[in-house]
């Protein structure tokens, strides 16, 4: 568990890492969530963000696509993954070792979650961005029940 002088130490790094996410958002969408929070446990950085989709993904959500929203928000994923990667560890000085990225339709959430390795060296095999699955997965969209 992390002490409040761990939480006092990152908080620069949190801050940086949730306002870097929402610009990159904002600039490969179009429009930033409204809420960004990041947070950062042990070998694991989560950025939880809300009311990401733009007025279109809404329309078409709300005729039933969702599906589409949710596929083409997972190409996007892969498209800032090298530049969401590089703006962790900068912040972290830690190597990024897997990006992991999920959307809920209903409510408004996405998740970025970044698994960390260690801080010493950075292997270059298996780089995060170069998953062939990356923004291309086959599952329905989330729902809230």
């Amino acid at each position: 568990m992390s002490d409040s002088s761990d939480s006092l130490h990152l908080g620069p790094a949190r801050q940086a890492i949730s306002r870097g996410i929402v610009a990159l958002i904002k600039e490969y969408i179009g429009r930033g969530p409204t809420n960004a929070r990041a947070y950062i446990e042990d070998d694991m950085v989560t950025v939880l963000l809300q009311e990401t989709m733009t007025k279109v993904e809404r329309t078409l959500t709300d005729a039933g696509s969702g599906e589409v929203v949710s596929t083409m928000r997972e190409q996007f994923d892969g498209v800032m993954c090298g530049e969401a990667v590089t703006l962790v560890e900068r912040e972290t000085g830690r190597p990024v070792e897997a990006f992991i990225t999920g959307h809920a339709i209903e409510p408004d959430y996405s998740v970025f979650c970044f698994v960390l390795g260690p801080e010493e060296g950075k292997e270059e095999d298996g780089a995060p961005c170069d998953s062939p699955a990356l923004g291309k997965s086959s599952e329905e969209p989330l729902t809230a029940a």
